[in-house]
């Protein structure tokens, strides 16, 4: 984010909430604030999301992108069992 204020910060999350790609968000500790999942058909439609609209939401300054190869492994459930206690 370029700024990490209030008004800011609520803008982008309302932005990125809006966005039927975007299946996941998360706000994260470290280099990045936010992660991202998004769902596209293909590496052109990524990059016409990447510069159509993910570089023009409010407050972002920089985006780093991964790409899932295969999926390995998904949707598993988390192991809570230890919590019933």
């Amino acid at each position: 984010m370029e700024r990490h204020d209030d008004e800011v910060a609520s803008a982008l999350r309302a932005a990125i909430e809006a966005l039927p790609e975007v299946v996941s968000c998360h706000l994260v500790s470290g280099e990045a604030d936010f992660l991202l999942e998004a769902v596209l058909p293909d590496l052109a439609g990524y990059e016409h999301f990447l510069t159509g609209t993910l570089l023009k939401l409010p407050g972002v300054r920089d985006i780093r992108s991964n790409f899932a190869i295969q999926r390995v492994k998904s949707g598993a459930p988390l192991p809570l069992h230890h919590l019933k206690e």
